[in-house]
Order: C-alpha cells, then sequence, then structure tokens
C-alpha cells in the first residue's frame, strides 16, 4: 500500500548521514532509534519494522518534539490505535 511504500523511502533517508535541518526532530530521533537499535546489534528486518512503528508513531504528533510526548499521550495513542486497527496485523 501507499502507506508501506513511503515508509520504505523515507528510513533509509534517515539512516543515511546527510545533515539534518535545525527543527528536524523527528528525523533526528529516528536516526538516533536507528542507531541505538545498531547498537544492539538487532537485525536489519528487526530495524525496519521497529524503524517503521516508530515513525508512524512520530507521525500522529506531527507539532510534537518527540521529547514533549508525555506519558499520557502515549497511553491515548495506544488505546485510540488499538480502537481502530485491533491486532494491527497487515497494516505495513
Amino acid at each position: 500500500n501507499s502507506t508501506s511504500i513511503a515508509v520504505r523511502k523515507i528510513i533509509p533517508d534517515a539512516m543515511k548521514q546527510k545533515p539534518l535541518q535545525q527543527g528536524d526532530t523527528h528525523a533526528l530521533a529516528l536516526r538516533a532509534y536507528i542507531e541505538l537499535l545498531r547498537l544492539k546489534n538487532y537485525s536489519q528486518n528487526t530495524i525496519y519494522n521497529y524503524s517503521t512503528w516508530f515513525l508512524f508513531f512520530l507521525s500522529c504528533f506531527p507539532n510534537h518534539k518527540p521529547s514533549q510526548i508525555t506519558k499520557n499521550e502515549i497511553l491515548d495513542f495506544m488505546v485510540a490505535f488499538r480502537k481502530t486497527f485491533g491486532d494491527a496485523k497487515g497494516i505495513f
């Protein structure tokens, strides 16, 4: 689907070591997350899957810096996601 195509294009860009614009906190957070997963020696498939979900999560908070997303907002997101998609199989 078009979401998975867009995500497949975004993640490799985030993994490249190119300069980020000031204020591009979502891309910076994604890059840091990918590096953390690499340091933990996760497989490329796991990194791709986790990064896809992390990017989806961040896209639900377009006006937030990742560090400013509260615990209650995360819980609200999880409840809304579960109500909308159930177990989420086949979303991406």
